[in-house]
């Protein structure tokens, strides 16, 4: 017979597990866990009848079933890790490019072990993902993290020997802080587009760009820095604990809508029907909880929703090609057609056009002079479907960076 304290014990790593994990990702939807869940439960029945030996069979059945929900909690978390130095390490090899320190022997050294280093780390990423073993995933997905970290070392000692001057580091810094902050908020429904808040930030925004351009760097520091203050004042009303659940069950319930929008738009809809069926009736169910004030129940709803949602192949198909339009009051250039939503909706992948379109250029090593009704090509950059030339009158998906697309 087995004593109470050994089941009481299974309770604390149970719980101790949840309130480490909860913070950073969502435990309670793991598969692992739920199986641990459902076992000490068990348990604690067999305990209340008196059948201590099950009781305890049971609660070590929970504790394995705990240990690979740890695993692959921890295993989220490498990604989450690897996936944002793999997208620091990228976007500063594209500022080099931009600085064309490829062909700059001066920095010839620091760079090229910038390259190889974020070369390896891609290779280590890719065999971790064909691994199915917790501890050699988690190796190659550190090993992954330690070289993206080391490449973006090396690529940001090569920055301050070609960087302009410091303010150029701090306006590009502020200026991508406050593009990124603005999207943030346009996604998560915090800030309505062509409102009056967002008006004022978004023409904050445009003129650092416009500074930063034109190589106007104090000036550009000082759009995004008020751009910056205006959206943290958004983010500190939304700062009170009281509204943090409300806020969650918000964000999940329209990403579930906005989802399923898409989904109807630009899928199969015969193929899918009884899935899209299903999810809007799931939807719908989350948005009684939410009127209601039941926000722990509209957040599993909405999950339920995009979980069923994210089972459907999607067959995006994004324009390979555009056409260089004759705008007065803002012309096109590499960065605004970068930050479209059908090419990649952000401003900085600019260097991935520019490299693409070089050799076309009627001055190739002036990136920011381009002509009107030139027809650029938009590389493939996230393994997106890309064919055709750009449709004003047609409606296209909005292009997610952190989308695989090769993924069906």
């Amino acid at each position: 017979m087995k004593s109470i304290k050994q089941i009481i014990f299974l309770f604390f790593i149970i719980f101790f597990v949840n309130l480490n994990f909860l913070s950073a990702i969502s435990i309670e939807e793991n598969e692992y866990y739920i199986k641990a869940q459902e076992l000490y439960n068990q348990a604690i029945e067999e305990y209340n009848k008196g059948e201590y030996d099950n009781g305890y069979e049971l609660s070590e059945q929970a504790k394995e079933y705990l240990i690979k929900a740890n695993q692959d909690i921890l295993i989220q978390l490498f990604l989450l890790r690897l996936q944002n130095s793999k997208e620091i390490a990228n976007n500063k090899l594209n500022e080099l490019y931009d600085l064309e320190a490829d062909t700059n022997k001066n920095v010839e050294e620091p760079f090229n072990k910038a390259l190889n280093l974020f070369e390896e780390g891609e290779k280590a990423y890719k065999l971790g993902n064909e691994k199915n073993e917790y501890p050699d995933k988690a190796d190659l997905y550190q090993t992954a993290i330690d070289n993206f970290e080391e490449s973006i070392m090396y690529s940001n000692q090569v920055l301050n020997e070609l960087s302009p001057d410091k303010d150029y580091r701090t306006a590009k810094n502020l200026l991508e802080k406050a593009v990124a902050m603005r999207d943030q908020l346009v996604r998560d429904n915090i800030l309505s587009e062509n409102s009056t808040d967002d008006r004022n930030i978004s023409e904050l925004i445009d003129s650092s760009k416009e500074a930063f351009l034109d190589k106007l760097y104090k000036e550009s520091i000082e759009e995004s820095k008020e751009a910056i203050a205006l959206m943290d004042k958004i983010y500190k009303e939304l700062g009170s604990s009281d509204l943090a659940l409300m806020y969650e069950a918000f964000i999940l319930l329209n990403k579930a809508r906005n989802e399923l929008k898409d989904a109807r738009e630009f899928i199969d809809q015969e193929k899918n029907l009884d899935k899209l069926n299903e999810a809007e009736n799931i939807i719908n169910e989350a948005k009684i909880y939410y009127d209601e004030n039941k926000y722990i129940d509209s957040i599993a709803k909405s999950q339920s929703a995009l979980d069923l949602l994210s089972t459907i192949n999607y067959d995006y198909v994004f324009p390979k090609y555009y056409k260089v339009q004759l705008i007065p009051n803002r012309r096109d250039c590499f960065w605004r057609i970068a930050e479209k939503n059908f090419v990649y909706g952000n401003g900085f992948k600019w260097p991935e056009l520019y490299r693409a379109n070089k050799n076309k250029l009627k001055f190739p090593n002036n990136p920011h002079l381009i002509y009107p009704w030139k027809i650029i090509e938009i590389p493939s950059i996230k393994g997106e479907k890309r064919e055709g030339l750009y449709d004003p009158k047609k409606k296209y998906p909005k292009f997610n960076s952190n989308k695989n697309y090769n993924i069906k």
